[in-house]
């Protein structure tokens, strides 16, 4: 398969938590920055030249990590960060959020936008991305797990809580045509 069929998607590593910041301001967590060399290793076969990634600061550091082990550079992206609740805080049972969501994603009821404006936000900012591709090999990602699903739930018309229930961080997507690999397993 050429490398134009090939999409890596990455959900980025494990960020530090911090609770008086919205999540979109998390860096990595010390763990997380380990995990991006195991990463970049399972990223290899695939030959990325480049890794653009969202502009929050975990899907920025997971970029430039695995790109630095993998000598490549990276590049930011508006548009792949993750669905926009800026407002919420962190949430006991964000599980049970999520699946909402999911289940009713014209609704804004999670944030500053609903899961249909975050998927159509992320799917242009993707096109936007890989149409503008010019680095050797397949197109290389780093975004967030409920924009990643609700993208590929669209996109292959899976279930996105079952993605989503599916996805640590970090995650490495390969989506070639409608196939998808999934690889979770990057601790150090």
């Amino acid at each position: 398969m050429a490398a134009a069929d090939i999409l890596l998607l990455v959900r980025h590593a494990e960020p530090a938590i911090d609770r008086g910041a919205p999540a979109s301001a998390w860096p990595l967590s010390p763990r997380g920055r380990a995990q991006c060399a195991r990463l970049a290793e399972a990223l290899r076969p695939h030959g990325p030249g480049h890794i653009a990634s969202s502009p929050e600061p975990k899907a920025v550091e997971t970029a430039r990590l695995a790109a630095a082990a993998l000598g490549v550079d990276t590049s930011l992206a508006t548009g792949l960060e993750e669905h926009h609740r800026e407002t919420v805080p962190l949430l006991a049972d964000f599980r049970s959020h999520i699946a909402a969501l999911f289940a009713r994603p014209d609704q804004r009821m999670l944030g500053e936008e609903s899961g249909a404006e975050a998927q159509a936000r992320f799917a242009r900012a993707l096109e936007t991305v890989t149409a503008a591709w010019r680095w050797p090999g397949p197109p290389c990602l780093v975004a967030h797990g409920t924009v990643l699903s609700l993208y590929l739930g669209a996109r292959l018309g899976l279930d996105p809580m079952s993605l989503w229930d599916r996805l640590r961080t970090p995650s490495l997507l390969v989506l070639a045509g409608d196939r998808l690999e999934v690889a979770t397993d990057f601790d150090p």
